[in-house]
């Protein structure tokens, strides 16, 4: 038997391409995009049935399936962790901190040995000082009674320092002025975004997703140790309506 003619060459797609995000600002507007790097996407379809059996014979058979609902769902994976995707995952935010180059007197701490010490820890600047330089402790000797690490801002003691073990002391030092990128947990919302996915298939004609309101829910392990794969963030998406638009579009190539 020969196969019927086909309308249209054979169109089989290997899928491939990039994913674009717009997150919402404060009064729902997409403003821009961002590169989603090396990212893992799917979506998904997921739909909810009323069950019709025939009631009139002794084995109720099922006469029909109702569709009465859709939910339109997906997935999303980055490698490519920026600040920004960063600040989604723990429903944060992201920011520049600006650390200043005043020199800080008497800054007490325990003495402890075979433990580390870390510089300017405090609520308003959780990580501590960076890159200090003129570290000093009355009556402590550098390399001796304490190792320091200026650049992680911390020093380590010994169990041979001289310094009495659970007295308290005081260190002088300076932290170098400079800027570094930061992100805080915050029990934000989840953020929303517009999403375009634009194909570059290894195989079969390319096409254009939009999703103009997707909610990114973070969902899964967070790999801060993994000698095998890189880091990566996951998020479930909830697909939901905007005012004027269809849930997803799907654009061809341009005749």
């Amino acid at each position: 038997m020969a196969k019927p003619q086909l309308a249209k060459p054979l169109d089989i797609r290997m899928m491939s391409g990039v994913a674009m995000i717009g997150f919402e600002d404060a009064a729902g507007v997409v403003a821009a995009y961002k590169y989603a790097a090396q990212s893992e996407i799917s979506l998904q379809v997921s739909p909810e049935t009323t069950e019709i059996l025939d009631e009139d014979t002794p084995t109720a058979e099922t006469l029909l399936d109702i569709a009465k609902s859709v939910k339109r769902t997906g997935s999303l994976k980055i490698k490519n962790v920026t600040e920004e995707i960063l600040a989604a995952f723990v429903l944060g935010s992201a920011s520049t901190f600006s650390q200043s180059s005043t020199p800080v007197v008497d800054e007490v701490f325990t003495v402890t040995k075979g433990a580390h010490i870390y510089l300017g820890k405090s609520a308003a600047n959780p990580a501590g000082a960076k890159n200090v330089t003129g570290v000093s402790i009355i009556g402590a000797t550098e390399g001796t009674d304490y190792i320091l690490d200026a650049a992680k801002g911390r020093f380590f003691i010994p169990l041979t320092s001289t310094m009495t073990d659970g007295a308290a002391a005081t260190v002088d030092y300076t932290p170098a002025a400079e800027t570094r990128e930061r992100v805080a947990s915050g029990g934000q919302s989840a953020k929303t975004a517009w999403l375009t996915f634009e194909s570059d298939n290894a195989a079969g004609s390319n096409m254009t997703i939009d999703v103009p309101r997707v909610q990114m829910i973070p969902s899964g392990d967070w790999n801060l140790k993994d000698r095998d794969n890189p880091m990566n963030v996951s998020f479930d998406l909830k697909i939901n309506t905007w005012d004027g638009y269809e849930q997803i579009y799907i654009d061809g190539e341009a005749a």
